[in-house]
Order: C-alpha cells, then structure tokens, then sequence
C-alpha cells in the first residue's frame, strides 16, 4: 500500500494517493465521464471544503472545462469569505 508520495519533478509530480493539490483549492481529486465532471477540494489553512459537479459544455476541451470549473470554485471560496 502507497503512504507516502515523493516529488518526481515530472508534470504529474503533486499527484499521488487518489489526490493532487489544486491552486486556490487546496488537495483533492477531479474527474470526468460522458456528460459530466467532478471536482472535491479540502483547504487545510481555512478549513474548509468544496465539491462542484457539472455538466460538460465540450468535452473537446475538457482541460478548459476543468479550467472554468476551477475558477467557479475559487470564486465561490471568496464569495463565502475563505
């Protein structure tokens, strides 16, 4: 069993035990099937937790969808005051 992740330097190096640490997030897990994507966050320094799901619009780009439902949650941080 994996308990600990050491930085590899590589473009995937923050990821490690089902969980990558998202800027402005804090360390949780995405993910992304036909038609839908999740995205969980836990913010150690506020305490505080968030969870998003949507539809896609274009699974085309998804990297721009996740981009955007990134910022939903960054903005919903600073809207509730963390």
């Amino acid at each position: 069993m994996m308990t600990d992740v050491k930085p590899t330097g590589e473009a995937h190096g923050l990821y490690g035990l089902g969980t990558s640490y998202l800027e402005g997030l804090g360390y949780g897990h995405n993910g992304a099937h036909t038609g839908y994507l999740t995205v969980t966050g836990y913010d150690k320094e506020n305490n505080v937790a968030i969870v998003l799901s949507s539809s896609v619009l274009d699974f085309d780009d998804i990297y721009g969808e996740m981009q955007f439902i990134y910022g939903i949650g960054r903005s919903a941080k600073q809207i509730l005051g963390y």
